[in-house]
């Protein structure tokens, strides 16, 4: 009897091109979620970016809060929501909205936090809104906050600036490590940006870790090449 169809060898090479197209599949629609995510963190960083930008003109009126993106969303996403929404908390002359931002602020980032734990620059946020809750005052919620932050994430070129100013402004009231990772960091900052510099030595002028401070930027200048060559044309 003579057999028609498929030959048998052919099904299996049927059936494999398509898992291969199932495959391909899945991973196209993985790879836009993912995009839409970054998308998603790219977009809010930008308008938390902008806000800081709008406090440091003094332009109150650009500043603009991000729309709430949800439990679900990137812990990146919830970090950057909370640190506008904060940063518009600090300009709001009606005291019962300013509650309401940090409100809103403070639970974006305890979901960041509880999504994304031992997050150096997630402790950072929350010691700002903590502070700003407070009225700059950093309460015991707060220090551990900072002395995580430090301990996390040991340098941080775009947020180092108040980490440092704080840290100066409290520094009878770190510990030993934190005031470690203080000095270091304002040091780090303080060689690594010149337009920062200045408000680096301010801070630490005006607080008791001035001395440290000083010790630790001297010897860390020892081998900069005006320092040696200002050693080599001196007198014998």
């Amino acid at each position: 009897m003579t057999r028609t169809g498929a030959p048998r060898d052919a099904m299996p090479a049927r059936h494999l091109g398509w898992a291969g197209m199932v495959i391909a599949s899945i991973a196209m629609a993985s790879a836009v979620l993912v995009l839409r995510a970054e998308y998603e963190v790219w977009s809010y960083k930008e308008a938390s970016d902008k806000d800081g930008l709008a406090l440091q003109r003094g332009d109150h009126n650009a500043l603009v809060v991000t729309p709430d993106p949800g439990a679900e969303a990137q812990p990146r996403t919830l970090l950057y929501h909370a640190l506008t929404l904060a940063r518009v908390a600090g300009a709001e002359p009606d005291p019962d909205r300013r509650r309401d931002l940090l409100s809103r602020a403070r639970s974006a980032i305890s979901l960041a936090e509880a999504r994304r734990p031992n997050w150096g620059r997630a402790r950072l946020v929350h010691a700002y809104i903590s502070a700003m809750r407070n009225k700059g005052i950093l309460d015991q919620d707060a220090l551990c906050a900072l002395s995580d932050s430090w301990r996390l994430t040991p340098y941080l070129a775009d947020a180092g600036a108040w980490r440092i100013i704080t840290g100066f402004a409290n520094w009878d009231r770190l510990a030993p490590s934190a005031r470690s990772h203080l000095v270091d960091e304002a040091v780090w900052l303080g060689r690594d940006s010149a337009s920062l510099k200045p408000r680096v030595f301010e801070a630490a002028r005006a607080s008791a870790g001035y001395e440290a401070f000083s010790v630790h930027w001297v010897n860390d200048r020892q081998g900069d090449a005006d320092i040696i060559m200002a050693h080599q044309g001196a007198a014998p």
